[in-house]
């Protein structure tokens, strides 16, 4: 009989006693004498159905239909009861309200469970979900609403205006964007003739009024025009005999090379100002310059000319050979420039020397005077104001005091603070003062300042 059934196409290995086809059905059947072909090898999923048995285990097969509310499970941990698919779940409550709700539309699929499985098909289905009551409409209840026809953008072709024609109306496409925010043109034609026209008026008017009379006598006239010429001669300025000369650079120049070439008081005395009152000074206090051969006033020396009061005055200075500065101080002495000696030495009654050693009256100094803060107990800041005064050399230094109260104190104040006048400020002016001794337990370099003469050393 296996060769009746015998197929040569078939290359099967054959079967043997290990393989999974169910030997004990077989062995069974064969010993009830009865002949069947051997049962299906079992799949993966049911050995592993088989593994995982439970003879025990007694819960009944889950179903399709079974809801097993799977939200009552994970809050109270434990298996909940079998429901029914009718059944509502714990979480859903109605609500009763009557006020307007919205209603909630959505689509859902659902499928026709009594139809075949092979000719099973899925309906799609509107629904319409309110808090309540609940209805479901079908989607082919529902016609969908029509839409808005849409007409297409008319195209309108431009009318072209004849050749030299102008049009003065608006055009009947001014929403075009060619024509949007134009202006219609106006002539300008009545502008140009109501000028014309006004400009005719007022001449008329000015020709046709003298010959009616009119000639504006009655006008009121200018100053200017009221003003008459007098014919009273000029007289010369009067001369300033405080003033330099026109050629007083030129004089000085040849007054500076003597007088710093000189090598006594004889040769100077005949060029220098008020002779009869500085003679007797001069023999006492003048010195030579420190030359020793021919000297000329150099070329990069400084010539200015200043006021001192109502006195003009030249001043010159420059560097001698041994690189030390000299000036020269000028003014007009009769119809000639003369040197002023005791400005040019920076001459004072009690020479600084003394002065610093608290030796001599004071009297009249000459010297650079510039803010200072020394206070003492015999001239404390309440009643003094504190001032440096400084040789003309700069080498020796006094300190000097000026009561607040006294008038000469506004007068020195006012060399150090800008007034309503703007002009140029220094740190320190060259002053002719009068000093007088300080209180007998001061120092020896203090001085109280008697008067402020004048600025600079020029006498006015």
């Amino acid at each position: 009989m296996a060769d009746k059934f015998h197929d040569p196409n078939n290359h099967a290995p054959d079967v043997a006693p290990g393989d999974d086809w169910g030997d004990e059905e077989v062995a069974a059947a064969g010993d009830a004498g009865q002949a069947s072909i051997l049962p299906r090898k079992r799949s993966e999923d049911e050995k592993t159905a088989e593994k995982f048995y439970d003879p025990n285990n007694h819960v009944p097969e889950v179903a399709p239909g079974d809801d097993w509310g799977d939200e009552e499970a994970g809050r109270s941990g434990a298996l909940p009861r079998k429901r029914k698919m009718d059944e509502k779940s714990a979480m859903f409550r109605e609500v009763k309200d009557d006020s307007p709700k919205g209603i909630e539309i959505g689509v859902r699929v659902v499928e026709e469970s009594d139809t075949p499985k092979s000719t099973k098909t899925t309906a799609h289905r509107l629904e319409v979900q309110e808090l309540a009551p609940k209805h479901t409409v079908t989607e082919s209840a529902i016609s969908p609403s029509p839409l808005p026809k849409v007409i297409p953008k008319q195209v309108m072709e431009k009318v072209e205006a004849p050749v030299g024609e102008e049009s003065e109306v608006w055009s009947a496409r001014s929403t075009d964007a060619e024509n949007w925010g134009k202006q219609r043109k106006v002539s300008n034609r009545w502008m140009v003739i109501t000028g014309i026209v006004l400009g005719a008026v007022l001449i008329t008017i000015a020709i046709l009024l003298p010959r009616f009379g009119w000639k504006g006598e009655n006008r009121s006239q200018s100053y200017f025009s009221q003003l008459k010429v007098d014919d009273t001669p000029v007289l010369p300025a009067a001369t300033n005999d405080r003033d330099l000369p026109e050629n007083a650079q030129e004089q000085a120049m040849v007054l500076a090379t003597t007088y710093a070439n000189a090598k006594s008081v004889e040769e100077v005395l005949p060029h220098v100002r008020d002779r009869a009152r500085v003679e007797p000074l001069m023999r006492q206090r003048w010195k030579a310059f420190p030359l020793s051969s021919k000297w000329k006033i150099p070329d990069e020396a400084q010539w200015s000319i200043q006021k001192a009061g109502e006195r003009e005055f030249g001043h010159l200075t420059g560097l001698l050979p041994d690189f030390n500065p000299f000036q020269l101080f000028f003014v007009r002495d009769g119809d000639k420039v003369a040197v002023d000696w005791e400005a040019s030495s920076g001459y004072s009654e009690t020479p600084f020397a003394d002065l610093s050693k608290n030796q001599g009256a004071g009297g009249v100094t000459r010297g650079i005077l510039a803010p200072g803060d020394l206070y003492t107990f015999s001239l404390p800041e309440e009643t003094y104001q504190c001032y440096r005064v400084t040789s003309p050399d700069r080498e020796t230094g006094i300190w000097c005091y000026v009561k607040r109260d006294s008038p000469h104190a506004e007068k020195i104040a006012a060399l150090f603070q800008q007034s309503a006048i703007p002009r140029e400020m220094f740190n320190e002016y060259p002053v002719t003062l009068k000093l007088e001794k300080a209180p007998a337990d001061s120092l020896a370099n203090q001085w109280v300042i008697a008067e402020m003469l004048h600025i600079d050393w020029i006498t006015p």
